[in-house]
């Protein structure tokens, strides 16, 4: 794989890694940071605020993942 892709590839990794990671330890914090990354139908079936904090968790936790086996993919093709 050419070098420029792999280095897109592993840009988009840490987003999502980085972006993962706050979400799951501070949930609340950052809302413009995470409106890009949530889905807006799990949002709003969410009632109170501890089911929202909950939804932002699993999110990262999905995020984070990608994340990290997209910085896997590029670490094997190496």
């Amino acid at each position: 794989m050419a070098q420029p892709l792999q280095l897109l590839f592993l840009f988009f990794a840490l987003l999502l890694i980085v972006v993962g990671v706050l979400m799951m330890a501070v949930p609340m914090r950052f809302p413009r940071l995470y409106a890009g990354f949530l889905r807006e139908s799990v949002m709003r079936r969410q009632v109170t605020e501890r089911d929202k904090t909950l939804a932002i968790r699993t999110q990262g936790l999905i995020a984070f993942t990608c994340g990290a086996f997209l910085a896997f993919f590029v670490w094997a093709l190496r």
